[in-house]
């Protein structure tokens, strides 16, 4: 309990550093998100590698994989057809984007890789896989759809987007080679090793560059149906998963995945429609202290 509580305290003071340096002005927000660049395009990369050295390709590994399609199908469905169902074409698509994506590379890895066996990354980067498809391509068309901005889908143009995400290719190479029974050389620990380690600190900090704690009253509604969309369509996946005998260190991993915020790119995707972006931007920030609340307490309870 005390070296969780301990692992907790050293999270929640990465993320104030990172917060109090743009309140201060060592550093710009801008300056922060240059930082997620470096997160997304190298550290996060050198962790996923440094993960399938000692992991093969499983069931479990596939189970995980399979979620993420279910968690981001349901989440559309529902944010769709049943939460946003009487609200104006904009706002649904806009809640649809809210809801059909998990901040698992720089969100949800961090802690796992602090709390968890290196094996739990592995199957963090597998529900990842499903997960970049969804929130990439997938959600974006069908909300395209339901705005009615007259965008017509391509399947060239969505694999262009698609494969140009550096995680994703990582993620597609390393299973590849675990499915073909390639081990990954060991020789590759010392040079990728310490700028896997970089990609806990790194990322929490950055998190907490990007915090922004100002509320607009007037978004608070749409913002808590898509805050109760996200939590009970995770709980329903989670209450599923710990009823089943899978492996306790992947419902571990999953459990912390489908808590995770939105992608960081939420606010971009919902720009790109043409909706209005206030909503998605107040649940960009207030997604990050509510996850943070919920992992610290789930750390504890399983300490």
């Amino acid at each position: 309990m005390g070296t969780v509580l301990l692992k907790s305290l050293g999270f929640i003071a990465i993320i104030l550093t990172g917060f109090f340096s743009v309140r201060l002005g060592l550093i710009s927000r801008e300056d922060g998100k240059r930082l997620g660049r470096i997160v997304i395009n190298i550290t996060l990369p050198c962790t996923v590698i440094m993960s399938f050295i000692s992991v093969s390709l499983s069931f479990s590994l596939f189970i995980a994989f399979l979620i993420g399609f279910i968690y981001n199908s349901l989440a559309l469905l529902v944010s769709c057809f049943v939460t946003f169902r009487r609200s104006c074409p904009e706002e649904r698509a806009s809640a649809m984007l809210c809801c059909n994506s998990l901040n698992v590379g720089s969100f949800a890895l961090p802690f796992c890789q602090s709390f968890f066996p290196i094996a739990a990354v592995g199957y963090l980067a597998m529900l990842d896989v499903s997960n970049c498809v969804m929130s990439l391509g997938v959600g974006p068309a069908a909300a395209r759809s339901i705005a009615a901005r007259g965008e017509r889908f391509g399947l060239a143009s969505f694999f262009r987007k698609l494969f140009r995400n550096v995680p994703l290719d990582v993620y597609l190479a390393c299973a590849a080679l675990s499915l073909l029974h390639i081990e990954i050389p060991e020789v590759l620990v010392p040079v990728i090793g310490p700028i896997a380690q970089a990609n806990g600190f790194l990322a929490m900090f950055m998190i907490g560059t990007q915090l922004d704690l100002d509320i607009d009253m007037s978004e608070v509604r749409a913002v808590v149906k898509i805050f109760i969309t996200r939590f009970l369509v995770a709980a329903f996946i989670i209450a599923y998963l710990y009823i089943t005998s899978y492996d306790p260190l992947m419902k571990r991993a999953i459990a912390i995945c489908l808590l995770a915020p939105p992608t960081s790119l939420t606010v971009v995707l919902v720009h790109s429609l043409g909706c209005d972006t206030k909503t998605a931007a107040m649940v960009s920030s207030l997604s990050i202290p509510v996850s943070i609340a919920i992992y610290l307490a789930m750390m504890i309870a399983l300490a």
